[in-house]
This record gives C-alpha cells, sequence and structure tokens, in this order.
C-alpha cells in the first residue's frame, strides 16, 4: 500500500505545471525553425507542446504568460532548456 501511495504521488507530481512569462522567438529557418521562450532573467527555452504551433504563428515577439512545465533546465546561455507550453494564458503586449 506505501508502495502505490508514493507512486501516485510521483505520478501526480510529474503532471503538474505552473506558469511561465517571457518573450516569444522563433530562431532558425523552415523546416528546422524552433519557438522559443526567453524570460526576463534571460533563461532561454525551446517551447514544445500543444500551444508551440500557435506561439510561433501569432506572439512572435510578444511577451505572453504560458502554462507549462519544465523539461529541462537551462544550462548557460548557449544551452536553452526546453518547456512544454499547454496553452496561452495572456498575451501581455510587446
Amino acid at each position: 500500500m506505501k508502495n502505490l501511495c508514493v507512486l501516485i504521488l510521483l505520478f501526480f507530481l510529474a503532471g503538474c505545471g505552473g506558469e511561465i512569462t517571457g518573450t516569444i522567438s522563433v530562431k532558425g529557418n523552415v523546416p528546422h525553425a524552433v519557438t522559443r521562450l526567453t524570460t526576463e532573467d534571460g533563461k532561454s527555452y525551446v517551447v514544445t507542446g500543444p500551444a508551440a504551433g500557435e506561439l510561433a504563428r501569432c506572439c512572435q515577439g510578444k511577451k505572453v504568460r504560458l502554462a507549462a512545465r519544465i523539461v529541462k533546465e537551462c544550462e548557460g546561455r548557449l544551452l536553452p532548456g526546453e518547456i512544454e507550453a499547454d496553452a496561452i494564458i495572456a498575451e501581455m503586449g510587446e
């Protein structure tokens, strides 16, 4: 029973996300373009997930707040992290 509770807790925590705010940019050329979110503290993340396509089309250069979870943390300025964006919560302009 104890193992089952621990497994359920880990499953719940793995699925938890939060909010992240930053500016959207698209780097590279088609077909290798990637959507990136850069936070105010300079961290850069490659955006994946259901909202990535919409962000690339309509939000380039805009500051947004996303419902997302961090998949991989940044490793310095040259190696971006990765976030999985589920939805756009708010567009805050440029």
